[in-house]
């Protein structure tokens, strides 16, 4: 008879659909538990504002610098309820005008919060497609089981802000990537437009971290697999006519986003689609420059510190993911597809943090919710090769 765990690993293989499920069900019940108990955030009542202008007003003008996505996602649900854009000087005083409304301030947080959980449904999916892809289908059970057991993800999973959804859509856009430059289809082509579109419509981060991690990906690439010159250019030149369809239909997603508005553009000098989106551009170049408030190891900093994110990180992930990521990267020496796709996807991760630590806005690890699917792939592929370690080497599967 095989190990225990070669027989664990063969059981999540087997029905790896059904434990998906389970893990999403599970995780949807304590995100949602959460809705009555915790109050609003400072940020949540402002995208509300922001959103419902978006849905009842058709306008956006109040703060572009944010898109509309996730705040939309969070005002549908108190629309549909009945509540409307009021009209306040600001969004702090509009979001709470429409969370208070009616004495109903519970019912409309929560109809708010509940908007974002389809992103968190997304970014499980997301995990779990990648993890088949590179791990195979019990790697991608246990990824999803330690992204949907990461309190990070639980948390914003269940606030109306725009983290969870910049997570799931960069996330998505990333896989869209590598499955477009393996088999590059006008289909695939098109699918990538949509992805990155909706990225960036998610959260402006979006235009910084998705580079970042392409590049990082690519360099990692090109020092492991060292392809030769020739065949590089070859593959390129061929998928230059679907990158043009990618950026034609990124584009249009943007622009439909923000109602396909025509304007002048304050970043830019002149009249362009989307006005807002170059708004916000310029209100988040600023918000860099000037810096925000931050605090860390008893230190407080209008521009942060280059290690921020790094020590965010190491106290907010679980000690025992942090245990199997660092195995994960010590076995990634080994050979084949799934050491290398768990590699290129830690290289991804590695680039947003990368940029991140270079940001004067130091506020929290959710602006870097990204970094964790390819710290989870990693963690992931390492439980796995710990599990299927043959006979006799009992501890690797026990620590497991």
């Amino acid at each position: 008879m095989p190990p225990f765990g070669q027989r664990l690993v063969a059981l999540l293989d087997r029905h790896a659909r059904a434990s998906f499920w389970v893990l999403l069900l599970v995780a949807t019940v304590r995100v949602a538990a959460t809705y009555g108990v915790f109050n609003h955030t400072i940020d949540e009542p402002a995208h509300i504002a922001c959103g419902m202008q978006w849905v009842d007003q058709g306008r956006y003008v109040y703060e572009p610098q944010h898109p509309p996505l996730a705040r939309v996602a969070a005002a549908i649900g108190p629309y549909l309820a009945g509540r409307r854009y009021v009209g306040r000087p600001t969004i702090y005083q509009e979001g709470a005008a429409i969370l208070y409304r009616d004495n109903h301030y519970a019912r409309n947080l929560t109809l708010a919060r509940l908007g974002i959980l389809p992103f968190f449904w997304l970014a499980c999916v997301v995990v779990y497609l990648w993890g088949k892809r590179t791990l195979g289908r019990a790697g991608a059970v246990i990824a999803t089981f330690l992204f949907t057991f990461s309190p990070s993800m639980l948390a914003h999973g269940g606030l109306a802000t725009t983290d969870m959804a910049l997570t799931a859509t960069l996330g998505a856009a990333f896989l869209a990537t590598l499955i477009w430059l393996e088999e590059p289809s006008w289909g695939h082509a098109a699918i990538l437009g949509v992805s990155l579109g909706v990225a960036v419509l998610s959260k402006l981060s979006a235009l910084a971290f998705y580079p970042a991690a392409c590049v990082a990906a690519l360099g990692w690439y090109l020092w492991s697999a060292r392809p030769n010159s020739a065949w590089l250019r070859g593959a390129a030149l061929r998928r230059l006519p679907g990158l043009g369809l990618v950026a034609l239909t990124g584009a249009l997603v943007i622009w439909a986003g923000y109602r396909l508005s025509f304007g002048p553009s304050p970043l830019l000098g002149f009249n362009t689609p989307a006005p807002e989106l170059f708004q916000g551009l310029n209100e988040v170049i600023h918000h860099n420059r000037e810096g925000h408030t931050a605090y860390l190891l008893g230190q407080r900093s209008m521009t942060g510190w280059w290690y921020y994110y790094p020590v965010v990180l190491a106290v907010k992930t679980p000690m025992a993911m942090l245990l199997l990521l660092a195995t994960g990267v010590w076995l990634l020496g080994g050979k084949g597809k799934p050491a290398s796709g768990a590699a290129l996807a830690l290289a991804g991760s590695l680039g947003i943090l990368a940029i991140s630590m270079f940001t004067h806005i130091n506020i929290g690890v959710r602006h870097i919710l990204p970094v964790y699917f390819g710290f989870i792939l990693v963690a992931a592929y390492g439980s796995v090769q710990l599990l299927e370690r043959p006979r006799g080497t009992i501890w690797p599967r026990l620590a497991t």
